[in-house]
């Protein structure tokens, strides 16, 4: 415990693939003042080793991860890292964003941070397929040729039985290897690092895994103050009424709340939930469940295929409600079916949202006669078999499978037909598709989000603050929610002034402005670790987390001080993907202005309470506040000079500057 700043490892560590050299660099102080840990370290370093326009299987993308501020403490929890890379993913003008990853674990947070490294960076490309080793001061790249051409499962025990079963992985499956553009990384078979093309950037440095184990160990400032906090932090949520629902089937016991969120308007809503209850789930093929660092909750869980010719096979850590949404998704009633072909896909390293939207696009296109057999080489029947045949395709790149692995924009150009005209997928955002549907729920704060976040339609920043982010279909008392966001990181006038109501939006608040409180919350849990669960459920606000991480780190800062770190962080977020071209005409899912046809009948875009339809006027305006809230170009939705000189960014606006990109 050699560090000088309690609750950090004090280094960040360099490895060059190509090279074979690394090398580290201790964090100072101005960092940690200015960017906490975990995203904000990650961000900051794309600051200053991404390439601008860099191509995303280039040796000089670097993969960026940043390990949570309160990793390898007690802080329930404390495991989420956050990854940083240019995405393979490409939009239909050819641009591709940089995607800030956050993946939920056990081990690897932790063992970064306790091997004595806050982040990592790595570069080049190496010769031939590797793991990079991490053990303390011990660095190494490995021969990677007994695990190059396994799943995800597989090469992360083989590591853990090589290293210790207390060792951290993070792991590519063939998916990856093969450069996928949609594939993901997994950390320690349960956290995902995508959906936009991890595990792809891994593959094209020859990198299947990184193996960390560390045992240096974590000073904290406070250890009395700390430990308390800690454990009544922890003992709140155990004694909850949700811990019991989360250790019998995880997420799925939710299904009452994420039913009408999850669905896709191929079922009626109320037989959706009714095939994929926590009853269902905990009978037919929950085997366990699993929690991340320091978590008395297990949200996710180890499925089993309950029956037929795969009975036995089981999952990687996931929520079973990727089941119940891949089932309706492809009209798979066979609950067997449908866990088979979720344990395929991951196990392979594909992500699985992608999986069910691309598959559920071209084989509609195939039953409505928009394509033919002599399109794509082969009958495009919507059944399991088919199904199967299609992953198989797309991770060896044979015939269809080759066009479907480069995603949606290729797709489109290959068959002639545009994705973004479809009026049934969830809808396009900057070359990729959002989780969840704005129309089959409303345009509550997570789903504006869906819009503006720099990395597309995912929400990784936004499910963070109330329940009302997650579960529109259960409206939630105005003032409710606005005791629930007096919890965050947040300002009484901005508080004030997003509960002002406006004539473009229904709800008694401006939705833009509410995005950008989620988004600072949102951005503080990923450069502390902790979960974006907990605060939906009632649990570990930003005031509490902040408490917690003073103890730690000895730094005690207010919540308008953390809530300008957040901001600045995010303004780089902006400014990079700015700087890769994306402006505010890349802040749109077209689908959204039409409605939705379901069984139930034609689903619009409505405000949280539903009292308006949200028409593409009112969208523009929310559009504009959410701009001129953030202090950036309102017609470009770019960050303007003036503020990020305010967040102490002047290389970043000189440089935006330098490129025409502001003025």
């Amino acid at each position: 415990m050699s560090c000088e700043y309690p609750g950090y490892g004090g280094s960040i560590l360099f490895v060059d693939l190509s090279t074979k050299e690394t090398k580290t660099k201790p964090i100072t102080r101005e960092m940690i003042e200015n960017y906490i840990g975990g995203e904000g370290f990650a961000l900051a370093l794309a600051k200053d080793h991404m390439p601008a326009g860099v191509d995303a299987f280039s040796p000089d993308n670097p993969i960026i991860i940043g390990a949570p501020a309160l990793g390898g403490t007690r802080a329930p929890p404390s495991g989420k890292v956050t990854w940083v890379t240019k995405t393979p993913i490409v939009d239909h003008e050819g641009k591709s964003f940089i995607a800030s990853a956050k993946a939920g674990s056990n081990l690897f947070g932790a063992m970064m941070k306790n091997a004595g490294y806050d982040a990592i960076v790595i570069k080049g490309k190496a010769e031939k397929p590797s793991y990079l080793k991490i053990i303390d001061d011990d660095v190494e790249i490995c021969d990677a040729s007994e695990i190059w051409g396994k799943d995800v499962e597989y090469t992360t025990i083989w590591l853990k039985r090589k290293y210790g079963m207390n060792a951290g992985v993070a792991a590519i499956g063939i998916a990856g290897e093969r450069k996928i553009r949609w594939s993901l990384a997994f950390q320690d078979n349960r956290g995902s690092i995508g959906r936009h093309g991890y595990g792809a950037v891994f593959g094209a440095k020859n990198l299947k895994a990184i193996c960390v184990l560390g045992t240096k160990g974590i000073s904290v400032a406070e250890p009395e103050k700390f430990n308390k906090k800690a454990f009544e932090m922890f003992k709140a949520m155990r004694d909850s009424p949700y811990a019991p629902m989360f250790w019998g089937c995880g997420y799925s016991a939710f299904m009452f709340m994420w039913q009408i969120t999850l669905s896709q308007g191929n079922w009626m809503t109320h037989d959706y939930g009714y095939r994929y209850d926590s009853k269902v789930c905990v009978e037919k093929i929950v085997e366990r469940t699993m929690s991340c660092e320091c978590c008395p909750w297990g949200c996710k869980c180890v499925n089993i295929v309950p029956s037929g010719p795969a009975k036995g096979m089981k999952s990687l850590g996931i929520h079973s409600l990727q089941v119940a949404m891949l089932a309706e998704r492809l009209e798979i009633d066979d609950l067997a079916e449908a866990v088979r072909l979720s344990c395929e896909y991951q196990k392979a390293g594909l992500c699985g949202m992608t999986f069910m939207s691309i598959i559920d696009w071209i084989t509609r296109l195939y039953k409505e006669g928009k394509i033919k057999k002599e399109d794509v080489g082969m009958e495009l029947k919507r059944d399991p078999e088919t199904y199967r045949k299609l992953l198989n395709m797309i991770v060896n790149r044979e015939g269809l499978g080759d066009v479907l692995a480069e995603g949606y924009a290729t797709t489109s150009k290959k068959l002639g037909v545009d994705v973004r005209e479809d009026k049934v997928i969830r809808g396009i955002a900057k070359g990729h598709d959002p989780i969840y549907d704005a129309r089959m729920t409303t345009l509550d704060p997570l789903r504006f989000l869906y819009l503006v976040c720099p990395r597309p339609a995912h929400h990784g920043y936004h499910d963070i603050t109330t329940i009302p982010s997650c579960v529109p279909h259960l409206p939630v008392p105005l003032e409710a929610i606005k005791q629930s966001y007096s919890k965050g990181a947040v300002t009484k006038e901005e508080l004030e002034k997003a509960f002002t109501p406006v004539p473009y939006y229904g709800a008694g608040f401006d939705v833009a402005l509410l995005a950008i409180i989620n988004e600072h919350n949102g951005t503080l849990y990923n450069c502390w670790g902790t979960c974006s669960v907990h605060p939906v459920l009632g649990f570990n606000y930003v005031k509490d987390i902040n408490e917690l991480w003073g103890y730690a780190s000895g730094i005690k800062k207010t919540i308008p001080e953390v809530r300008k770190c957040a901001e600045r962080i995010y303004n780089i977020y902006r400014a990079l993907n700015a700087r890769e071209g994306f402006t505010r005409k890349d802040d749109w899912v077209e689908a959204w202005m039409t409605p939705r046809q379901t069984p139930e009948g034609p689903v619009p875009l409505m405000d949280y309470y539903r009292t308006r339809i949200i028409t593409r006027e009112d969208l523009n305006k929310l559009l504009d506040d959410y701009y001129r809230a953030r202090g950036w170009d309102v017609e470009k939705g770019v960050p303007t000079e003036k503020k990020l000189v305010e967040l102490g960014l002047e290389d970043l606006a000189k440089d935006l500057k330098s490129r025409g990109i502001i003025s």
